[in-house]
């Protein structure tokens, strides 16, 4: 047998929904008129009368939600939205910022559950609640902007670990773990977008005599001069290798009509004309090179005939401008 609420059991549940709600609106579904239960007074200045039209609450509601946040109540705010919704789930809710009479804009859930039983043949009869979120959800969103900030640091640390860890400390450049990691990736973007690959190997002259003449710290400055020469000078995107001792390595995948590969040559060789005329130390610094520029072949899956080449053009060039050549 059901129970039948008396008036004293009502009053508590009414008690009980303004302690939870700022808001609570029952809204009859045959007419679509609201009867207001509660309303917080800081939300007065919005407030609307008792018996008014369900679209009048909605439109008032909307118009201090927060702009940003309309777009999450506009599924709330249309009837048959809500007979729609309601088909399907017991309540519907959406959780958006709401002005209040101080003007500040406090985040709160807005929900929308049924009050009668679903085979009414009047319809549904639904309760309109505005809940107070605030305290919850900026704690939320502090916890999460810390949780993204950590993140963001151990995805920073990773990445200059993984660089660090495929990177010589002499130069700057990529080591040979670099090498292996960025090969892969250049051969398919050339398969990928149809450029074509350049490859192109440097070489220091006369790394023995500078070592035997002025000590290693001389050495590592032509190496290192190099180095920096090959970043000003290399096509941009390209991947700077120190292969081992005074050997360099540089590598793309550039459009067939890049003009890249032979205007490097000319800005290395300024760049090392620039650096000679300006340093301070007794010795000049030079180097040799090759390159090949072709497309992909079918079937590549490593560089090493496109090194090979480049190696043999180098030495072809060394033979003829390295007085120390080996």
């Amino acid at each position: 047998m059901a129970h039948i609420i008396n008036d004293q059991e009502a009053l508590s549940i009414s008690i009980a929904l303004a302690n939870l709600y700022q808001i609570v609106v029952l809204v009859k579904d045959k007419d679509s008129l609201c009867h207001v239960m509660e309303w917080e007074k800081g939300l007065d200045h919005f407030a609307i009368n008792d018996g008014e039209s369900f679209s009048q609450l909605c439109e008032n509601v909307y118009k201090n939600i927060h702009p940003e946040d309309r777009e999450e109540f506009l599924i709330l705010s249309g009837q048959e939205k809500i007979h729609e919704a309601l088909s399907r789930e017991i309540h519907i809710s959406a959780e958006c910022r709401l002005r209040h009479s101080d003007s500040g804009y406090y985040w709160s859930r807005i929900t929308i559950c049924n009050a009668k039983v679903e085979n009414s043949p009047l319809g549904r009869e639904y309760l309109f609640l505005v809940q107070d979120i605030h305290e919850s959800r900026v704690k939320e969103i502090q916890e999460n902007a810390l949780m993204l900030r950590k993140l963001y640091n151990l995805q920073t640390r990773y990445d200059e670990l993984f660089e660090e860890n495929m990177t010589d400390s002499l130069t700057g450049c990529y080591n040979r773990k670099g090498f292996k990691y960025y090969e892969a990736a250049t051969i398919e973007e050339a398969k990928k977008e149809g450029k074509s690959l350049f490859v192109a190997v440097i070489d220091l002259n006369g790394l023995k005599h500078l070592n035997d003449t002025y000590g290693h710290e001389a050495g590592d400055i032509g190496i290192r001069t190099v180095a920096d020469a090959l970043r000003a000078s290399a096509p941009e995107g390209a991947k700077i290798i120190r292969t081992g001792g005074d050997e360099l390595l540089v590598f793309a995948a550039l459009l067939s009509d890049s003009k890249e590969p032979e205007e490097m040559g000319d800005r290395l060789s300024g760049y090392l004309k620039n650096y000679n005329d300006t340093h301070v130390h007794p010795f000049d610094v030079a180097a040799s090179f090759g390159y090949i520029f072709e497309p992909i072949g079918e079937g590549v899956t490593s560089l090493e005939k496109y090194i090979e080449i480049a190696d043999e053009k180098m030495y072809q060039m060394k033979e003829s401008t390295d007085p120390y050549r080996r």
